[in-house]
């Protein structure tokens, strides 16, 4: 079955991000993706509620690895956690350590990033995967899901590369969480498959955004809301 890759537009060696000061190579998180792709069950559910930017993408790569769909619900609060769990029966939540969490949830640890070796090649995709479900807010009534196959995903990726003509090894900062439907198509799909490497964080202050962005190499790019 025709597939897309899961990187795309990296160099060898060249950063998808940062944690702390260091850049983490696209090899090296590639490679700590599959490690711990290995701890998911092969299909069904995953929850992915990290908020550190590298830790959500890890999941979330691990998680097309597996085969697995990632939920990316907006609200944290147990009843709507509980909800999803009901409506997606065996959904295993993911979120990082020191982070308050359901019981039961797999933890993305800091040993996570030394794990797994190199790449041989980087793996491809199935088109028609249904990647992730994103949610709406729910401030209208109950949220609404919206699935996305890995095809609509990335076409969507391509599209915003052109249109803001982003080029590979840019550096973006992007004040938006990855649940959101825009932050994750903006901070998370989008440095996957353009070359591009995101900042962890997800300043809101003027002051925070500031500071944030002098750190970043240049050519660096801010993404807020819409």
């Amino acid at each position: 079955m025709a597939g897309f890759p899961l990187l795309a537009g990296f160099s060898p060696g060249a950063p998808i991000g940062w944690r702390g000061q260091r850049a983490v190579s696209w090899e090296r998180f590639l490679g700590a993706a599959q490690a711990f792709a290995a701890r998911l069950p092969r299909g069904g559910y995953c929850v992915n509620l990290c908020e550190d930017r590298l830790n959500f993408m890890l999941a979330y790569a691990a998680a097309l690895l597996a085969g697995c769909t990632s939920l990316l619900p907006q609200s944290r609060a147990p009843d709507a956690l509980r909800e999803l769990a009901q409506s997606y029966g065996g959904a295993l939540p993911v979120a990082e350590e020191g982070t308050v969490a359901p019981s039961g949830c797999l933890r993305v640890e800091e040993a996570c990033w030394s794990r797994g070796i190199s790449p041989a090649a980087i793996p491809s995709t199935s088109a028609d995967q249904q990647a992730a479900t994103l949610f709406t807010s729910g401030s209208t009534g109950a949220p609404q899901a919206h699935a996305k196959s890995w095809r609509s995903l990335v076409a969507a990726s391509h599209a915003a590369r052109q249109g803001v003509r982003l080029a590979p090894g840019a550096a973006l900062l992007v004040a938006v969480p990855p649940q959101h439907m825009w932050g994750f198509e903006m901070s998370v799909m989008l440095p996957m498959q353009s070359g591009c490497a995101v900042h962890p964080a997800c300043p809101l202050l003027p002051g925070e955004i500031v500071e944030t962005l002098a750190k970043l190499p240049a050519p660096r790019w801010l993404v807020a809301t819409p």
